[in-house]
């Protein structure tokens, strides 16, 4: 019988994927591209990963601060250990399917960090990201509601610049865009106003 685990949902191939991620790595001036990395080796990996559901509580200390509660979930990067938030307000659950490891085919990065570090940095981005510069809100309760591991499917690239050698991964899902406007976070910054 065949292993199982639980990933996101590619929605691109790996040629657009690593030419995506190397567009986004070189850095350019007007342009025209600085920096021309070369490609050493491509390798099918899954990237192991932690998605953490908090609950959220601030305030209730009188008029002059109205209680305020809400849900925000992080996915925590086992491999790279950092974690990012993910809204549940606009984004709703992150959606996980259960897919076979291919383990002939793709390997499967080791977990630098246990389930502990997981929601250790993942309540850190949400107190730092989310409740301090989205809602201004320095001191809130967080209460732990789900932690699921999963993977993502990548193409880990090892590139090369003036004898240094850097790793890189092109993601084939559409989980990791970091503008805060396009991550869903728009919606808490406009309700903010």
């Amino acid at each position: 019988m065949e292993k199982m685990i639980l990933a996101t949902r590619p929605v691109r191939g790996k040629d657009e994927a690593v030419q995506t991620k190397l567009k986004a790595v070189q850095p350019k001036i007007l342009g025209i591209p600085l920096v021309r990395y070369q490609v050493q080796s491509l390798r099918h990996v899954w990237v192991p990963c932690a998605y953490v559901v908090y609950r959220w509580q601030a305030g209730g200390g009188g008029s002059l601060r109205p209680a305020r509660s809400g849900r925000i979930a992080a996915v925590y990067d086992a491999n790279e250990d950092h974690a990012s938030i993910y809204e549940l307000m606009s984004e709703g659950d992150l959606p996980l399917l259960t897919q076979p490891a291919r383990p002939d085919e793709i390997t499967v990065l080791p977990r630098s960090h246990g389930p502990e570090d997981a929601a250790a940095r993942s309540e850190e981005a949400i107190r730092f990201q989310y409740l301090m510069k989205v809602l201004r809100i320095a001191h809130a309760d967080l209460y732990q509601q789900q932690y699921t591991e999963f993977c993502r499917e990548a193409w880990q690239l090892s590139l090369e610049y003036k004898n240094k050698h850097f790793t890189k991964y092109a993601y084939l899902d559409d989980f990791g865009i970091t503008s805060v406007q396009a991550r869903g976070l728009g919606q808490s910054l406009s309700s903010r106003t």
